[in-house]
This record gives structure tokens, sequence and C-alpha cells, in this order.
């Protein structure tokens, strides 16, 4: 029994035209689920989610005023961004993009500072490590 060309194409198509219906269709991606990680927006700012942070949290060892003189443990006030990016007296403790190399971030993961309170919470260390990772920006 000999088949037609007609009859041999819908024996081929069928296959395959269930097979593209169930892929999504001849040239359409199927898609692939987001990375919960890159695909956050990331646009953390200094002034508006960091500075609340530091201040909750820091400015009593690092840049308080009580009696009306400052508290800079090691040199450190982080009541603003220039005095933060300046550092201590041990240099520097926000290396912008480097996360791994600002003493900051890596003293409050560790649960070193602050020192003697409650440790930062995994969202105030996310949204830190975040500002540095994205350039430590004055925002």
């Amino acid at each position: 029994m000999l088949i037609t060309r007609y009859e041999f194409l819908a024996i081929i198509a069928l296959p395959l035209g269930v097979g593209f219906t169930l892929q999504g269709g001849v040239g359409t991606a199927t898609p692939v689920a987001p990375d919960p990680v890159s695909a956050r927006v990331l646009d953390v700012s200094f002034s508006d989610d960091v500075a609340p942070i530091l201040d909750a949290n820091c400015i009593k060892c690092h840049g308080g005023l009580p009696d009306g003189e400052s508290i800079l443990e090691a040199g450190l006030d982080l009541r603003t961004y220039e005095s933060v990016m300046k550092g201590s007296e041990f240099g520097s403790v926000v290396e912008a993009s480097n996360v791994d190399d600002s003493l900051i971030f890596l003293m409050i993961e560790e649960g070193d500072m602050p020192e003697e309170a409650d440790p930062l919470s995994p969202d105030d260390i996310e949204t830190i490590k975040t500002w540095i990772a994205e350039g430590a920006k004055n925002n």
C-alpha cells in the first residue's frame, strides 16, 4: 500500500503540531522561572534605606551626642554619608561595590556589631549588603 504525499505529511505533521502546541508553538521559548535574587529590583538609597538603619542601631556608639560630646568608637562616625565613607581610624569601612572587603558589612553580618545590642535583622543586613554591592551611592 502506497501512501500519498499528503498522507505522509499528515502523519509527520500531527505529532509535530502536538509537540509545538505543548511547547508553546514554533519559535516560542518556554518560560523559565526567574532567579529570585536577580529578579528583585535593587536600588537601595543611602538616605532612605541605609541611614535609618545606622541611626537606629549604630549611632549610639558611632556618632552619638550624649552631654554634648560625640562618641566615635574607633573614630567611626556613621551620622552622614560623607563620614561613613571617610571610615574609621583604621581606614575605610565601606568598599563600594565590594561587599567582601567592606568591614562594616562583615562586622554586622558576623554579629560583631552592634557590640552591645541585638544583631541587625536579616532584612537590614541585606539592605546594607545591597547598598554596598550597588556601589554605595550617596542617594
